[in-house]
């Protein structure tokens, strides 16, 4: 079950990865958040390629450089 603001959006979807997926980009997009900046890169791609939400303009991952685990 999904619901926003009290009001019941899904009910009864049979829970899968793709359902599990649209529900992470759904909570990202309701609430207008940003991709925490370790996984940014990975679910642009998977939003651009596998989901199909590709802006015209606009990103959900923050600029700027992301530092390697290896080198801090």
């Amino acid at each position: 079950m999904v619901s926003l603001e009290g009001h019941i959006i899904c009910e009864g979807i049979q829970p899968t990865f793709l359902t599990g997926l649209a529900a992470v980009f759904s909570t990202f997009y309701s609430f207008n958040l940003q991709y925490q900046e370790e996984a940014a890169c990975t679910l642009e791609f998977i939003q651009r390629r596998f989901v199909g939400v590709n802006p015209e303009r606009g990103t959900k991952a923050g600029r700027g450089k992301v530092p390697s685990k290896k080198t801090g």
